[in-house]
This record gives C-alpha cells, structure tokens and sequence, in this order.
C-alpha cells in the first residue's frame, strides 16, 4: 500500500512519562513559591524545583538523544520545533501583556482605595536610573554576548562560542543576584497595595523566565563542549538564543513602564513638566 506521504521526514514520539512528571512538578513548585510568599517556609518551593530541574534533565536526555545520536530531527521536524518555540514564545508574551495590562490600569486611572494618585500613597518606588538601570545593561549586554555565540558556531569557532555562551551565564548570574538584592532592599512587599502587588509578580516572573533561560543556556554550553553543534545543525542553541532575547525584550518594558513611567506617575518628574508648561 502506498502511503500519501514519507513517513520517514515524520518523527512519531515514543510513550515518555515526563509531560506528566512536568506538569506535577511544576504544580509542586508553583504551591511553594505561594507558600513562601505568604507563610515563609521554603521546603515547598525548594522541592518543587528540584523536581522540575530533575524532570528537565531527563526529559531533554531524550530529546538530547534522538536529535544528536539517532538523527530522528529532520528538516521538516526542525521547522515543527521551530513554530512550537515561536508560539510558546508568544503564549508567554501574553502571559506578561496581562500583568502589564493591570499595572497601566491602576496607573492610568487610580482609583480611591490607592489614594488617587500613582504610586499609592506610602508607596516609594526604586529610582529607575540605579540598580534597575545596571541591571538593564547587563541583561542587554548578555544578548550581545550570547548573538556573538551564535556566530561563533556558523562559524566554526568552538572555543569562542564557548567564551560568548560563558558571559552571557555570568551575566545572567549577576542580573539575578542585583535582583534579588533589589528585592531584598526594596521599601515595600508585595502585600503593599496594587503597586506591590503588580511589581513583584511581574519581576519575580521575569526573574524566573531569567532563571529558566540560563538552564537553557547552560545546557547549550554543555553541548557545545560535548560536541552535540555544527555550522549545519544547532536549533537547540536557536531555541535558546530567541528565548533569551525574548526575555531581554521583556525585561526593557518591563524597566520603561514599572521603573521609569511607574515610578515617576504624578510624581516629580510629571511636576517639573507642569510647572514647565505652566499648567497649574
């Protein structure tokens, strides 16, 4: 019998129980951070993400394997794992268009129970031109770093595609540690009004898309020294470079509207501007 089309450029997925494992584990792991937030213990949160990291490491095993070793990712295959990431990329985009959408609607128009104004009263953001503003250089600075990686492998250049994919972990780390500090230092939690509320759910989810990327990256790092890349085949690093620029690009609103336009909201810059155009 004549089959309509080759079923050889087709890679049908054996049975694997890690969908199922993802799915608890990151349950698990979304109950602790509540857990964490609200009653402070962490054996939730700590668990729940070793579970997701163990089911990672298992799960990309697999693809690790039939990609690089039993060559079962045709072109065509290549392109279907291509249009997944680009839209689970913009199932994500979403994802933070909500949180930016409530944030704007409660700056837009704030209502009584914030006190009319923006931010709240007794709310004092971060200045957006201190730490926000180095963070925002080194998550950049990483884009760079990790599009000269990328080069480097069409290229051939093992050892400086290993040097960019390094950076751009460093800088990652660091971004990370800034951020936690910020948060640690900052003058309000996020049980203080809308604004609290708004920003830590916004950069805490970053933070974690931040956190994912570099397992990503680190990943591609150990595949890359494990010779697993070529000039011809390297989607897996792909992959990792458009999420990581999707998280730059996020972070860069995300610093625009929370830090600089959020935090100066009828606040003092707004008064220079009236008092400039004599419009009070």
């Amino acid at each position: 019998m004549k089959m309509p089309f080759n079923m050889t450029k087709y890679h049908r997925v054996q049975p694997s129980p890690w969908p199922f494992c993802a799915a608890i584990s990151t349950a698990t792991f979304t109950t602790g951070m509540l857990e964490w937030l609200w009653q402070h213990t962490t054996l939730g949160l700590f668990w729940g993400l070793f579970s997701v990291l163990l089911t990672a490491c298992f799960w990309w095993r697999d693809v690790i394997r039939e990609a690089t070793f039993q060559g079962k990712h045709t072109k065509l295959v290549q392109s279907f794992i291509k249009t997944g990431m680009l839209l689970f990329i913009a199932s994500e985009a979403m994802f933070f268009v909500s949180f930016f959408w409530a944030f704007l609607h409660f700056a837009l128009s704030p209502t009584f129970e914030v006190g009319m104004t923006w931010p709240p009263l007794g709310v004092y953001p971060p200045n957006a031109w201190g730490v926000p503003l180095l963070n925002s250089t080194l998550l950049i600075s990483s884009g760079f770093t990790l599009t000269w990686a990328s080069r480097a492998v069409k290229e051939a250049s093992k050892w400086s595609a290993a040097a960019g994919l390094l950076s751009t972990l460093i800088l990652g780390a660091i971004f990370m540690w800034v951020q936690a500090n910020e948060w640690w230092d900052a003058p309000f939690d996020i049980r203080d009004s809308v604004y609290g509320n708004c920003f830590y759910m916004m950069t805490g989810l970053h933070g974690l898309h931040v956190f994912a990327g570099l397992v990503f990256i680190l990943v591609c790092f150990i595949r890359l020294l494990r010779n697993h890349f070529s000039t011809a085949r390297h989607l897996g690093l792909q992959c990792a470079i458009w999420y990581w620029h999707f998280v730059d690009v996020v972070w860069i609103f995300l610093w625009a509207v929370v830090y600089v336009w959020g935090g100066w909201a009828e606040g003092t810059f707004f008064e220079y501007v009236k008092k400039g155009l004599n419009l009070e």
